[in-house]
């Protein structure tokens, strides 16, 4: 027993509590799912036909249905998305109880049908805003047994109460369905307000190098600390994040049109077309039509199947854990060819012997739902922009609507003209073609959202774990620390063994990938709060591990290099930073191949550090690189690629290209504003350099328009004491300066060199900027008399 509770994944209160809202109305679906057709003929004497059109309006309106939850979970929040929907189907639960004419059927199996739809994207939207990152899987998975459960439950109980000969029976049915998904309603209510808080917008702030996050992975780029237009200066300390930073971890975002959630959808409604649809369709008809068996024999075999779904689920997630979701996926496909082949060989051996071995393949194809049914949602929604969320749910509900609406058409035309032989054989060779797309999408997909992640700790979270601590630390979050390691400054780490949950571990067993990403969220987490030291020694320790567990080779590897690149970027570290570039370009180049979009996430921040070293030359080229290899994957307007193009307007802007760059940081800032919101900290990184671009070309009241605004926009987002603010306090301290107000100006560098002091090296090039600006400020500050910017160069005061 204790060994079952282990297997459970560790969820939020709010994530059980939608579960178990989700297994109440999967209770009353069951009620009444396997009686429809029956009711409809046998209780209220419609014919056949005209029944089984009633039965698939349920299908056909989920064409209708599915956009719709989705757009009022994205619109007024997943909770109340789903509650709408549960409404709909109580509702059309209730008119079936009353069906008398034709029109009333179809009305009613219209309401079922619209509820039911609506409810599936706005509950995996629901899913997602509560539950972690790394623990969306397993969720999406619980789900998936607790429905099987649900269903099943009901169906047992519908069986026992209904009565063939009596209209009354199929009615207490439909109202019981009723009572159950109107019950579940105020349940999912209760969590309403965690799915709106962070359903309407993208958090602020910085986020982390693992975390999902809705927004783009970088931002408008490279922010020059100084306005000079004739010189470029080193940029000023970088926000240390995906989303908004000038420097970016390994992932990208999809929208709708992207190619890559493109191909996932293609993937799904195929596997559902060759899979799930065809377990309905193909296997009760070949096993009684062709393999002889009697109709109590597709009884026995799904019972097997659900049974096989609901025990299998938690040691698939246990296994899929750590895993390329990719990999799930080509199992998924794998599994299902195998079913298939198991079936076809049942057909033509017919006896006793189909009968075990149609049992068996309904055994095989449950462990392959167990494998889908993580897999597919949790790409989904880290592919999810935060604000379409709810519609990209909706889209992947679409491929499995279509999947199953093309299935059973396919599958008629076949074995009524008896090719059900075939008809298989095709369906081998498609499980094939899946698992081999499954693959390529592996080349596409950004490698961290294959890999999946955890979330940070929240920022301002103290984790200690020297002096002792290192065992409370693993036991609190799982997190693999050294015991009595040193750690040099090239990475290697010097230990014996690893502190995990389960106590120590030697480095070369099978230390859990998990924990090794999670050590490395904790570094990027420090280095978001300007903690560079701290976070450098994470993630030398994580880099450490990753190279003895995968291979220096690994692209595990390249990932921490390139977070551990960003935050010796920052501290001022510049040849260090490039050498961990360069490693992090070379792996995945190697292994990903050279227009992977995670290699644009290094030649973005490549680019980065030769602007902030000022070596233009250098930088021009990977930025220019970048944002091709953005276009060919996700489209010239995709934030992402403008992400890029703002970094490399930073880079032109530093040439002294000021209207090329004023042009695309223009183009950058209405796409961030169309997809973000005006006051968002990507458009704050587009106004800093928007501004420095204004004071190039002469316009130096929008260029203090443009910082004052910026620097609003961040301080509300890091607050007022992070490092990342010093770029532009020294770019507005500048202005004033010009202005005559010297006194404001010293204090604007005053605050520059106090948020960045304590976190940088004493040569790093801002913090020199501000030292040596206070120096000349300090026994001449003055005041202008009217304190507003006057047009030229800043000029020396004479004593």
């Amino acid at each position: 027993m204790k060994r079952a509770f282990r297997l459970l994944p560790t969820l939020p209160r709010r994530g059980w509590v939608v579960l178990g809202a989700d297994l109440l109305s999967a209770v009353g679906s069951g009620l009444t799912l396997p009686f429809l057709l029956v009711y409809l003929h046998t209780a209220r004497g419609l014919g056949l036909s005209v029944a089984g059109w009633a039965v698939a309006t349920v299908a056909l309106i989920g064409l209708a249905g599915n956009p719709i939850g989705g757009v009022l979970a994205d619109r007024v929040g997943p909770a109340v998305a789903v509650s709408v929907g549960l409404a709909i189907g109580g509702a059309g639960a209730l008119c079936l109880a009353g069906v008398r004419q034709t029109w009333q059927a179809f009305v009613a199996t219209g309401l079922v049908g619209l509820g039911a739809a609506a409810v599936l994207p706005a509950q995996d939207t629901l899913l997602t805003r509560l539950i972690p990152p790394a623990d969306r899987s397993s969720a999406y998975g619980l789900r998936y047994a607790t429905m099987n459960v649900g269903l099943a439950a009901g169906a047992l109980v519908g069986s026992l109460i209904v009565d063939g000969a009596e209209p009354a029976s199929f009615m207490l049915l439909y109202y019981l369905e009723a009572a159950c998904l109107f019950l579940a309603i105020p349940v999912f209510l209760t969590v309403r307000r965690a799915g709106l808080m962070t359903g309407s917008a993208p958090s602020s702030g910085p986020s982390s190098g693992f975390e999902p996050s809705a927004r783009p992975e970088s931002s408008s780029g490279l922010e020059p600390s100084g306005l000079e237009p004739s010189v470029a200066e080193p940029s000023g300390p970088e926000r240390p994040s995906r989303s908004a930073g000038r420097e970016t971890g390994l992932r990208r975002r999809g929208r709708p049109a992207d190619r890559v959630f493109l191909r996932l959808w293609v993937l799904t409604a195929l596997l559902v077309a060759v899979g799930l649809a065809q377990l309905h369709a193909v296997f009760p008809v070949y096993a009684t039509e062709v393999a002889g068996l009697a109709p109590n024999v597709l009884g026995l075999a799904f019972v097997a199947n659900m049974i096989t779904v609901v025990l299998a689920q938690l040691v698939v997630l246990r296994v899929l854990a750590g895993r390329r979701r990719t990999t799930g996926l080509a199992s998924v496909a794998a599994t299902w060819g195998v079913t298939w082949g198991i079936v076809l060989v049942a057909g033509q051996l017919g006896g006793s012997t189909a009968i075990v071995l149609l049992v068996l393949a309904a055994i095989v194809f449950g462990v392959g739902e167990t494998l889908l049914a993580p897999t597919v949602p949790a790409l989904v929604n880290d592919l999810a922009p935060e604000r379409l969320r709810g519609r990209y749910n909706a889209a992947s509900a679409l491929a499995h609507t279509t999947g199953f609406a093309a299935a059973p058409v396919v599958a008629g035309v076949a074995l009524d003209h008896g090719h059900g032989t075939g008809l298989l054989a095709a369906m081998i060779v498609a499980c094939g073609v899946a698992a081999l797309a499954a693959i390529r999408l592996r080349r596409r997909l950004p490698a961290r959202v294959d890999l999946g992640g955890r979330d940070v700790p929240p920022a301002g979270t103290e984790i200690a774990w020297a002096d002792g601590a290192a065992a409370d630390l693993a036991l609190h979050t799982g997190v693999a620390v050294p015991v009595d390691g040193a750690v040099s400054m090239d990475g290697a780490v010097s230990m014996d063994g690893v502190v995990s949950m389960d106590g120590v571990v030697p480095v070369d067993g099978d230390t859990p990938r998990p924990r090794i990403r999670a050590r490395t969220e904790l570094g990027a987490s420090k280095r978001e709060r300007g903690a560079y030291p701290a976070a450098e020694l994470d993630l030398r320790v994580a880099l450490g591990l990753a190279e003895r567990l995968f291979g220096e080779d690994a692209v595990e590897v390249a990932f921490i290099r390139n977070e551990l690149g960003m935050t010796l970027r920052y501290a001022g570290r510049f040849d260090e930073a490039a050498a961990c570039y360069e490693h992090a370009r070379e792996i995945l180049e190697r292994r990903l191949g050279a227009d992977h979009p995670d290699v644009a996430s290094v030649l973005h921040n490549l680019g980065g550090l030769a602007h902030a070293r000022g070596d233009l030359a250098a930088a021009e080229p990977p930025a220019r690189r970048a944002v091709a290899i953005r276009e060919r994957a996700l489209g010239a307007d995709h934030p992402t690629t403008m992400a890029d193009r703002g970094a490399l307007a930073a880079v032109l802007l530093a040439s002294g290209r000021h209207d090329e760059a004023a042009a695309l940081l223009r183009s950058v800032r209405d796409v961030f504003e169309k997809t973000y919101g005006a006051d968002h900290y990507e458009v704050a990184v587009v106004l800093h350099n928007l501004g420095t671009a204004s004071y190039a070309m002469g316009r130096v009241e929008e260029a203090d328009e443009a910082l004052t605004r910026s620097l609003a926009l961040k301080e509300r987002a890091l607050g007022a004491d992070h490092p990342e603010l010093a770029g532009t306090l020294c770019n507005l301290a500048r202005l004033r300066h010009e202005a005559g107000a010297m006194d404001a100006a010293a204090g604007l560098y005053e605050r520059a060199r106090g948020v960045l002091a304590p976190r940088v090296d004493p040569d790093h090039p801002t913090l020199r900027i501000c030292e040596e600006a206070l120096a000349v400020l300090g026994p001449r500050a003055r005041l202008s008399p009217d304190g507003l910017p006057r047009h030229g160069r800043p000029t020396r005061n004479r004593r």
